[in-house]
């Protein structure tokens, strides 16, 4: 099950009036303020008392009725103690994939829980408390003891007999039957995982299927290469319009010699008629002059210039001549050139549709190719995605199916009746692997050997050169060290085991107890967690850089009320 909190309101809770906060995944420094009545800082050396552990004290209280600050709290002391107005706390967080709305709320003695808009509480408190565990499946016990851990924690980190350590909550005998019920519910639901993934890789082999059947026709197209094509495109243009512009050249010179020999015709045209106006008038002066009378005076004129004007009527008549066939010569030139013309054009024509015809042709030819690679590169892409579809869900079953098996074998433990050896025995191997990644993930030295007998966590401790020593030989350092590994191996243990993730942890003041190495090591170990958590440091003393965290969470008390004020650390990003 996976428990996100989302956000939460708190009224009148301890020396909170009225805030509101948003999870979000990362590290947040928790830092402490106290002011005095005027807004001046406190002459308190230590943030103590401003409200830091208060601020998550109310998510137990809104969950169990019970908080961190004191299990035995009354409902006067968990009211704001500066008012008595009773408090309220809303609590938004998704279980799995469903929302709910947690509202613990005095005012009305009662506790909402809404999803989807309904409330689906029972009546009574008592009930709806149990309610609330039914949902989380956690007491206040369990579950306070992996969401809150402070120096303590360290302390009892291996301890089966300590009410107060992490393993004696999880591993109570009394509690074999509830680990049954959660083991068989684990074993149904990964089950129904492993049928739903299979049913996503079934789904996707078939879409794969119809993808093939439905570009068959296309893969086996036989199309030409695109470059061929290019190719072959590039010698039309080469070959045609060098054609057509060699030709476009003669024929503007045939059309330049036929406005040339068309000018020259009109002249002659013009030459001639005006020979034969000249030669009618010739004609009808000589008319006169053979019949004996002068054109101009009426004169009668002697028989040579008769003769005169013959020689000149013969004279002009033969200049008439040359003209006409002069003009005839021309004009048969101009039905030549005029011929030529009409040949030239028709062959430019016959190059031209030839060229668009073949280009086209060519064009369409790529554009069938690139809609191809277009269609086949979609294909591709969408058989890639089926694909990792299937891969990503082969994955999530061979995972699905690992975890099913160890569930089936815990729960064969379980019916043997060896539940608590042989879970402690399987426990400690998962241990052992947290250890040892841990270890490689902070280059710490000691290597460690866990291993559980007669009712005991052992473990061996080896330096790095593979010398055995013990756990008091080890420096104050080293030990701190240790247990802040086998501190969060066994939170990630549990968690894997019992099929659990929850973005919410806090540790309180756990930083006092580490030397400058641990701090940094806590730091690597953190970076690798926070990636689904909302990890809350509470410091006290400034132990460590504000560069450690993602966020800066300043708990300021003022007048004695507390706010809450939210930074975000550019520094740790590297931003400025």
């Amino acid at each position: 099950m996976k428990i996100n909190f989302n956000s939460m309101k708190i009224k009148n809770f301890y020396s909170y009036k009225n805030v509101e906060f948003k999870f979000k995944n990362g590290i947040y420094l928790v830092e402490g303020i106290n002011k005095d009545k005027n807004g001046i800082l406190s002459h308190l050396k230590t943030s103590n008392g401003a409200g830091k552990t208060a601020f998550f004290a109310s998510i137990y209280q809104a969950l169990f009725n019970k908080n961190i600050k004191n299990n035995k709290a009354t409902i006067a002391t968990v009211n704001n103690i500066y008012s008595d107005t009773p408090y309220e706390i809303e609590l938004d967080l998704n279980l799995d994939k469903e929302n709910y709305l947690i509202v613990n709320s005095r005012v009305n003695g009662d506790i909402s829980i809404l999803n989807k808009g309904k409330n689906i509480a029972p009546k009574g408190v008592p009930a709806q408390l149990n309610f609330i565990q039914d949902l989380i499946k956690f007491n206040f016990e369990m579950f306070s003891s992996i969401t809150y851990l402070n120096s303590q924690s360290l302390e009892n980190v291996l301890d089966l007999t300590n009410k107060d350590s992490m393993l004696y909550q999880f591993f109570e005998v009394d509690k074999i039957k509830e680990y049954e019920k959660g083991i068989k519910r684990f074993i149904n639901k990964t089950k129904s995982n492993i049928d739903v993934e299979k049913a996503v890789i079934e789904t996707s082999k078939a879409s794969l299927i119809s993808l093939n059947q439905k570009y068959k026709e296309l893969i086996n197209t036989d199309l030409p290469e695109l470059d061929s094509l290019s190719t072959k495109l590039e010698k039309l243009k080469n070959k045609y319009p060098p054609i057509i512009l060699k030709h476009q050249q003669k024929l503007d010179i045939l059309i330049e010699q036929l406005r040339v020999h068309k000018n020259k015709s009109l002249e002659l045209k013009i030459e001639i008629n005006k020979i034969r106006e000249k030669g009618k008038t010739l004609k009808e002066e000589y008319d006169l002059i053979k019949a004996g009378v002068c054109p101009i005076c009426n004169n009668k004129i002697d028989s040579q210039d008769v003769k005169i004007r013959l020689q000149e009527l013969k004279k002009l008549k033969k200049h008439l001549i040359d003209k006409e066939q002069e003009e005839k010569s021309i004009e048969d030139k101009i039905k030549n050139i005029e011929k030529e013309i009409d040949t030239v054009k028709n062959y430019i024509q016959t190059m031209e549709d030839e060229y668009i015809n073949n280009r086209n042709n060519i064009i369409r030819e790529i554009d069938k190719v690139k809609t191809r690679d277009k269609l086949l590169k979609s294909k591709k892409e969408t058989e890639d995605e089926y694909n990792l579809k299937i891969k990503e869900s082969e994955d999530i079953v061979n995972e699905l199916e690992i975890e099913l098996a160890v569930a089936t074998d815990l729960l064969e433990i379980i019916k043997s009746g060896k539940l608590l050896d042989l879970t402690l025995e399987n426990y400690t191997t998962y241990l052992q692997k947290f250890y040892n990644y841990y270890k490689e993930l902070t280059g710490f030295e000691i290597n460690c050997e866990i291993y559980y007998k007669n009712g005991k966590i052992l473990n061996d401790f080896f330096t790095e050169d593979n010398a055995k020593v013990t756990f008091s030989n080890l420096s104050t350092g080293e030990r701190t060290r240790v247990a802040i590994i086998f501190l969060i191996s066994t939170l990630r243990t549990l968690e894997m085991l019992l099929n659990i993730s929850i973005n919410f942890l806090v540790l309180d003041e756990l930083l006092g107890a580490l030397d400058e190495d641990g701090v940094e090591m806590l730091k690597n170990i953190l970076n690798d967690l926070k990636k689904d958590k909302s990890i809350f440091l509470i410091t006290h003393h400034n132990e460590i850089e504000p560069e450690f965290s993602d966020f800066i969470m300043i708990v300021e008390k003022s007048n004695k009320t507390s706010q809450i004020v939210i930074k975000e650390n550019y520094a740790q990003r590297g931003e400025p």
